[in-house]
């Protein structure tokens, strides 16, 4: 297998870590997001549910979406830590039965828990080297087959009838959030549903699942999964919620393939705050179209788009001097701002609020954009921004985490010692005036030549 790898690639109302494009197969593209706590699923910043619409809204666009937290990298690269593996998602009986299932599905017993019950890392690998949509569906129905051998997993209903089939699992997404509910209209029975068993369960980290099992083919089951992460503030600083986020990142690295034909089923990503409000009669296993399918078409929240224009748009106004005087700053601003930096940093701009005021007001000035993300060394020290010509060594860095960051206090030496001023964000805008005295504009020439 070859694909080509590209970094940083922006899509609608997202930017992908990692990209693989297939260039020796039919046209397909992996997505890749590195998923760091604080910034992701912490009280800080809780994204839970804005992540999990990202994501879905990508695979109903037809990608393949892997989520890799850093707990994942620091497992991968087996460094010395308190960090435990959420794979595999539970014990003895169970694993036996996913394996044995999968067995029955087609696929080779020998193969499956290397690829499934693995660091997403792995599995991602695994993908890679042979992305078979056939054999990926069989782990994914072998996985949740799994569950039904997990001690506490309870029956819920079983039915052919739609209607029965939509109420129970609307009481079992309701029960996840303490919100009122609000009553939804009753659906119409159909032919062609079920019989359809519903089961509810958890994992060996407490992540809550639904997941249904339809039996309308003995010789094709399809499986469902709805996997439901607590969002609510009581629990975002608990290190059970921390392990149950990173399990929801995994499983729903593999249940997105229910999805696929020939699976014929769906796999859910939910935050616990949007649990009552999703329409289950979308689910194939209800007669729908499926989750993804239903979203064909539909056009994204406003809060999941990225804005079509580039730069900031400028207001009219009565004065003709303001007028002119902003379209004259637009006129000398460097396009890499918002080429480059700007619509990254606006795309989650809780994230880093102090680096992307501070590039803004470099942006509107005129200044010419730096190196977004330079590495120094051979140790590649990260700063978010650098300047680096004639003589001129400024560059931003993240702040430290503590008073005991060792880590970021080698950094700031290594540049320090190379000749560079380095600051954060937020002390460089205490320190503008100076930042902006140094900092070429965009129309300066470097050696004879216009930038």
């Amino acid at each position: 297998m070859h694909w080509r790898l590209t970094a940083q690639q922006r899509l609608q109302g997202t930017v992908s870590d990692f990209t693989f494009t297939r260039v020796d197969g039919p046209n397909q593209s992996v997505k890749i997001y590195l998923e760091g706590f604080r910034f992701h699923a912490s009280s800080e910043h809780n994204q839970i549910a804005t992540d999990a619409a990202k994501r879905t809204r990508l695979r109903a666009d037809g990608e393949i979406v892997f989520q890799i937290t850093w707990a994942d990298i620091d497992l991968f690269e087996q460094r010395p830590g308190r960090t435990k593996p959420v794979w595999p998602p539970y014990r003895g009986m169970a694993q036996e039965q996913a394996k044995t299932a999968y067995e029955q599905y087609g696929g080779q017993r020998s193969r499956f828990a290397p690829a499934v019950f693995a660091n997403p890392i792995d599995t991602l690998i695994a993908y890679l080297r042979d992305p078979d949509a056939e054999d990926w569906t069989r782990r994914a129905r072998a996985l949740v087959t799994g569950l039904t051998a997990q001690p506490g997993t309870t029956p819920v209903a079983a039915t052919g009838r739609r209607s029965e089939l939509v109420t129970a699992l609307r009481n079992e997404l309701a029960a996840f959030t303490a919100a009122e509910r609000r009553d939804k209209p009753l659906v119409p029975d159909a032919a062609g549903i079920g019989p359809v068993h519903v089961f509810r369960t958890q994992d060996d980290t407490g992540l809550p699942i639904v997941f249904a099992l339809d039996t309308a083919d003995p010789e094709n089951l399809k499986w469902t999964a709805l996997t439901v992460l607590d969002d609510s503030d009581a629990v975002l600083d608990t290190d059970e919620h921390k392990q149950r986020w990173r399990s929801w990142l995994y499983w729903t690295n593999l249940t997105q393939f229910l999805s696929l034909p020939p699976a014929g089923g769906d796999g859910v990503q939910l935050a616990a705050s949007k649990a009552a409000d999703f329409e289950v009669e979308v689910l194939a296993v209800c007669g729908g179209l499926g989750e993804l399918d239903s979203l064909i078409g539909v056009t994204a929240p406003a809060a999941l788009q990225r804005p079509e224009a580039v730069g900031k748009p400028v207001d009219p106004s009565p004065d003709g001097d303001s007028a002119a005087e902003a379209a004259v700053a637009q006129a000398l601003r460097d396009a890499l701002w918002d080429e480059q930096i700007l619509d990254i940093l606006r795309d989650e701009p809780d994230e880093a609020p102090e680096l992307l005021r501070l590039a803004e007001i470099l942006a509107d000035r005129g200044k010419k954009a730096p190196v977004f993300g330079h590495e120094l060394g051979t140790s590649r020290w990260l700063a978010d921004f650098a300047w680096h010509t004639h003589g001129l060594k400024i560059a931003v860095v993240a702040a430290h985490q503590g008073e005991d960051d060792d880590e970021a206090q080698r950094r700031d030496d290594a540049y320090t010692e190379d000749g560079w001023t380095v600051r954060t964000a937020a002390e460089w805008l205490d320190h503008l005036d100076t930042l902006l005295a140094e900092l070429p504009d965009t129309h300066d020439t470097e050696e004879g030549t216009p930038r």
